[in-house]
């Protein structure tokens, strides 16, 4: 199951949630034992921590039961860290630096030549390097050299931009053209309304095509430095030649005098509401998938949400298998805790034939995951649960340099101690705060459910392109004449001499100014005063009433009839009045002005008020 996959340095960080420590007892480096410039800072189970000058992190798991070497550099810039329009970047990246440098323009041929097993990942919160390799000092030292040189040395040329390009288009097209990751974004996407954890990091297709290599080149000299990064070595190695080699070649690398950069302050806001998306695609399966927003992996409530996702999920003994598997109404189950520096999810799901019933098996799997308030865990469930979780850790840490991953997933998140923190939490988590997460968060207004939906022959409206301005003005016959305007002198001399006032038989006053303008139009306001203290008592409300009233019909004239006729005189009109007085307004063509007048005049003397309306007003 990849709906969210782990890369393989996330999947060993999750095993460290739930494996125990066993480490052969190593020699730790002395005080005495440290190169110039590289400083101890602490020891935690067989883990020693080092900070070099430049600011870069060092963590080392020897463990001489192992006959190979694996490095790891991380650095702490991923998806989150990309800006409009740079999706994808941080990937681009990881591929362009095995394009070399001048000292070393061809990585991956020296790799090959070493024996090394390597790789790069990026994520959303991290991209990082690794190798492992024969314990041999010669491949470590080369390889550090070869770490420092990349880190700021690599060509990001655009040759090597150009030549990358289809291999990431591939990969990209190859995660696009599966359904099941599809379905992984979308609801991601729908998860995240603010935060950038709702781009994938394998990023857009227009930002990927479209990427300059002047921004990639910014991209690498902004994140690319030693204080960003952190280096984990684990396995078979000497620690103070480690340290010595370490210090001549990644401690060589200055560190920047520009500050980094802040990371995103972005806070997602509470979900207010259940969301929801369908992905149509040819599928062999229908999946359906809940997915709850869950705190970030260093957080108290992680331990017990584990265990929970562990009753939920399991493919044995998990209450939605017993629900839909066992039942023969679904083909598995399966259930992910998904954890994240800044925030995450944890993630339920079903697998389905084509002609099951989608709308039902939701109901079941989602009265199953949110019912737990009604049906909390049992004691039984809650032992099976954390005895198996437990089990996992003896047998998959008992080698160093898995402890090794683990701390590195757990630095990304914010502090590698946390390995060891988080093992101990989930031996402590009792029943009471399983119980108590699945209340806090299993809830309808925070889910966010996605339906893979097999479709043969999905129906898709165009793909929208960026507009071809050039070809949008082609061929059409501007008017290269000047602006018709009239210049007009306002200065109040000059208004007094062309303002006529007067007064109509009925005592109506008025004022007229003429002015040349642009398009003929003459433009009429009419301010109006009615009523005295004693009739004004308690008339707002009628006075809105008949406001809304006016232009919905007459005693000439329906509502439609009376729209038809403002637009075929060509009037723009504004009616508002209140209690005690309000005013009309209207603009209007010269040669149909009058006849604008004559049927506002009529509006406002004859209105039909139908009850119909009336009603459709009061509602």
């Amino acid at each position: 199951m990849k709906l969210f996959s782990l890369t393989r340095c996330q999947a060993l960080g999750v095993l460290a949630l739930a494996a125990s420590l066993w480490l052969v007892p190593a020699k730790s480096a002395t005080m005495a034992d440290l190169p110039a410039g590289v400083s101890l800072v602490q020891t935690v189970e067989g883990i020693s921590e080092f900070r070099l000058a430049n600011g870069m992190k060092v963590l080392l798991a020897e463990d001489p039961a192992d006959e190979r070497v694996t490095v790891n550099l991380t650095y702490l810039v991923g998806a989150r860290h990309e800006g409009t329009g740079e999706a994808g970047m941080a990937h681009l990246l990881e591929h362009l630096i095995f394009k070399g440098t001048p000292t070393n323009p061809d990585p991956k041929a020296e790799f090959r030549k070493r024996g090394f097993t390597y790789n790069g990942t990026t994520s959303v919160d991290r991209t990082n390097y690794f190798a492992t390799f024969v314990s041999r000092l010669e491949s470590l030292d080369w390889y550090l050299a070869w770490q420092a040189d990349a880190m700021v040395n690599s060509f990001i040329a655009k040759k090597d931009l150009d030549s990358e390009m289809s291999v990431v288009r591939n990969e990209f097209e190859l995660q696009e053209s599966s359904p099941l990751a599809a379905l992984g974004q979308r609801i991601n996407a729908a998860t995240y309304l603010w935060h950038p954890y709702r781009r994938p990091p394998i990023g857009t297709k227009s930002d990927i095509e479209n990427v300059s290599i002047g921004q990639l080149q910014t991209f690498y000299r902004t994140h690319y430095r030693p204080d960003n990064a952190f280096l984990v070595v684990a396995g078979k190695f000497d620690s103070a030649q480690t340290l010595s080699s370490i210090q001549r070649t990644l401690g060589q690398v200055p560190q920047p005098a520009s500050a980094l950069p802040r990371t995103t302050y972005t806070t997602e806001p509470v979900q207010d509401g259940e969301r929801e998306v369908t992905v149509r695609r040819p599928s062999a399966a229908q999946v359906i998938v809940a997915s709850y927003r869950v705190p970030p992996a260093l957080h108290p409530d992680t331990a017990p949400l584990t265990i929970l996702a562990q009753v939920l999920g399991d493919s044995i003994s998990g209450r939605l298998h017993k629900v839909l598997v066992e039942t023969k109404l679904a083909q598995a189950t399966f259930a992910t805790p998904g954890q994240m520096r800044e925030a995450g999810s944890i993630v339920f799901g079903a697998v389905l034939s084509p002609d099951d019933d989608a709308g039902r098996l939701k109901k079941l799997m989602l009265d199953t995951v949110e019912g737990m308030s009604e049906s909390p865990v049992t004691n039984e469930e809650f032992a099976r649960a954390k005895a198996k979780l437990n089990k996992a850790r003896e047998l998959a840490f008992a080698r160093a340099s898995n402890v090794a991953a683990g701390a590195t997933t757990m630095e990304v998140m914010g502090d590698w101690r946390a390995v060891f923190v988080s093992r101990d939490r989930l031996k402590d988590v009792t029943l009471a705060e399983v119980n108590r997460v699945a209340k806090t968060y299993l809830l309808q207004a925070n889910r966010t459910y996605g339906h893979l939906a097999p479709t043969t022959a999905p129906i898709r409206a165009p793909e929208m392109s960026t507009a071809d301005i050039a070809n949008y003005l082609n061929g059409y016959p501007l008017n290269s004449g000047p602006l018709e305007s009239h210049s007009f002198d306002f200065s109040i001399d000059n208004l007094k001499q062309k303002i006529l006032l007067g007064q109509t038989s009925a005592g109506t006053k008025t004022a007229v100014l003429q002015k040349p303008v642009r398009g003929d139009l003459v433009t009429m306001t009419l301010n109006l005063k009615f009523g005295n203290l004693k009739a004004l008592l308690d008339q707002e409300a009628p006075a809105a009433m008949a406001n809304a009233m006016l232009l919905r019909g007459t005693t000439r004239f329906t509502r439609q009839q009376l729209d038809d006729e403002l637009v075929k005189l060509g009037v723009i009109q504004s009616i508002s009045l209140g209690a005690t007085g309000g005013s009309v307004s209207l603009t209007a063509k010269k040669d149909s002005f009058l006849q604008a007048v004559d049927l506002m005049l009529h509006i406002l003397r004859e209105p039909s008020f139908p009850a119909h309306e009336f009603e459709e007003v009061r509602s």
